[in-house]
């Protein structure tokens, strides 16, 4: 009987051990997740610690979901945006990751924060160009950190709706591609042909203001050769119609009497 008591007493204090062992070793996770953020973000420990909303320390965010591009960037401030934790590079996903597990933050509004930062970024880009932070496989770690890429694609091209009038051409067909690539993650089919059908419209926008490149852009980014088959054509028309000015416009230099006159000597 004693043996069995004295058993029963080890089990018990080896269970203790253990439990006591666990909550410290999260207690020290704790910590020094949040020490790395601090690091990373270039504050204080206490700043990251006392935060009122971790969200803010997580990514930017647009307060509304149909605000203009002018209202989203005023409401937060250039420190506010560089301090940041999405938008720090591809080293920092698992980081942040262990920061939304650590707070226990919500997937769909971590969605909206991976979107609204995404938005962000590109806007701010000269020229609508996306540097190598956002290459494709770098995207996709990057909306990888949320287990629903759709959530992030719907977002994003709500961004682009409520936005297409102060947009740039090349950015709205960037957040065309970015938003496809979401929902092909996330196998939505739905999501992916609304891409397709908003593609279909803006492609004619495009192809009267002249940017043919970002028709590559889309073709090239989208991947889905045979529902943009259309962008083919619109490709092969301006190849042929160029060809053709270009032949036009020889022809009439060459009709010219002073060209003539200027081959004879």
């Amino acid at each position: 009987m004693a043996k069995v008591r004295s058993s029963l007493s080890l089990s018990a204090r080896a269970f203790i051990d253990q439990l006591v062992c666990n909550r410290t070793l999260a207690f020290c996770k704790k910590i020094l997740i949040r020490f790395q953020v601090a690091q990373v973000l270039e504050t204080t420990y206490t700043q990251v610690t006392n935060a009122k909303d971790p969200y803010n320390i997580l990514g930017y965010a647009s307060r509304s979901r149909s605000r203009s591009r002018a209202e989203s960037i005023a409401a937060h401030s250039p420190s506010h945006a560089y301090r940041s934790l999405l938008i720090r590079g591809p080293e920092y996903h698992s980081l942040s990751r262990e920061y939304i597990e650590l707070y226990k933050l919500d997937e769909a509004r971590v969605a909206l924060l991976l979107a609204d930062t995404f938005y962000r970024a590109i806007i701010e880009l000269r020229f609508g160009q996306v540097d190598s932070t956002w290459l494709n496989q770098q995207f996709a770690d990057y909306v990888a950190i949320v287990k629903e890429p759709r959530d992030v694609g719907v977002r994003l091209m709500e961004l682009l709706n409520a936005n297409s009038g102060t947009l740039s051409y090349a950015n709205q067909a960037e957040l065309l591609v970015r938003a496809h690539h979401c929902f092909v993650l996330s196998c939505s089919l739905d999501g992916a042909e609304r891409v397709i059908q908003l593609v279909k419209e803006k492609v004619q926008l495009f192809v009267e203001a002249g940017e043919f490149k970002l028709l590559v852009r889309l073709l090239t980014g989208i991947q889905n050769y045979r529902q943009l088959q259309f962008i083919f054509n619109c490709l092969v028309e301006y190849v042929c119609c160029s060809s053709r000015d270009f032949g036009r416009r020889r022809r009439r230099r060459v009709s010219d009497p002073a060209a003539w006159a200027l081959l004879a000597t």
